[in-house]
């Protein structure tokens, strides 16, 4: 019985997604070109309010701030969130406008738009998973142009081999805290980080956008 319980754990292991980080995306041709249009100047970007399909509470107002908190490292200039809001409760129904017409009553170059939600979790006694799931949507307001799609899903694991029935009810325990407030915060962290490094960087300042072969002298 222990055994099978064992193979059991080990195969939904290896049949679920790994929660390793992912590297970046390459840009997409859109964000290359708004990247490097009307270099060097610092695009301001503005993190609007996440939609929340999870049913958790605050789940993302949360994610939004890590997510903003991890692309203030990059180079585009960062407009804090609390003025965002303020500028958002004079717009009415903003979430309806399109990006060219929101970006720029926010005076922002580009937006970011956000989804979480929660896929189910699993518990089986001597297994368990926590995942949360969040996408990100990045729109240049010039053009309305979407720079960037992606989805990223974060999974906790806690896995216990029971060797007899006493170390079954220990793993059952442990397996327990997967749910616990701690590896939730700890699952918003690791959601935050990945979503915002899937973001691509703006080009150094002084780079050079052209790469049109020079004329030599006249002879």
């Amino acid at each position: 019985m222990w055994r099978g319980m064992w193979i059991c754990g080990v195969l939904i292991c290896l049949l679920l997604p790994a929660c390793s980080s992912r590297k970046p995306p390459t840009p997409t041709p859109n964000f290359m070109t708004w990247s490097q249009q009307a270099l060097p100047h610092k695009k301001q970007m503005c993190v609007l309010p996440f939609e929340n399909t999870s049913h958790i509470d605050g789940l993302d107002e949360k994610v939004r701030q890590g997510v903003a908190g991890h692309l203030s490292v990059k180079r585009f200039t960062d407009v804090e969130l609390h003025e965002i809001d303020a500028r958002l409760a004079d717009i009415d129904k903003w979430h309806k406008l399109a990006p060219q017409d929101l970006g720029r009553r926010l005076k922002c170059d580009v937006l970011v738009y956000g989804l979480v939600s929660k896929p189910d979790n699993i518990y089986v006694g001597v297994y368990s998973q926590l995942a949360l799931e969040g996408t990100l949507r990045v729109v240049g307001v010039a053009s309305g142009d979407i720079l960037l799609h992606e989805t990223y899903t974060t999974r906790l694991h806690e896995m216990g081999l029971p060797l007899s029935p006493v170390s079954l009810v220990t793993s059952m325990v442990r397996n327990l805290w997967t749910f616990t407030d701690i590896r939730f915060v700890r699952a918003i962290d690791d959601l935050s980080r990945n979503l915002a490094a899937l973001v691509p960087d703006l080009p150094e300042t002084g780079a050079s956008v052209s790469t049109a072969p020079q004329k030599g002298p006249p002879v």
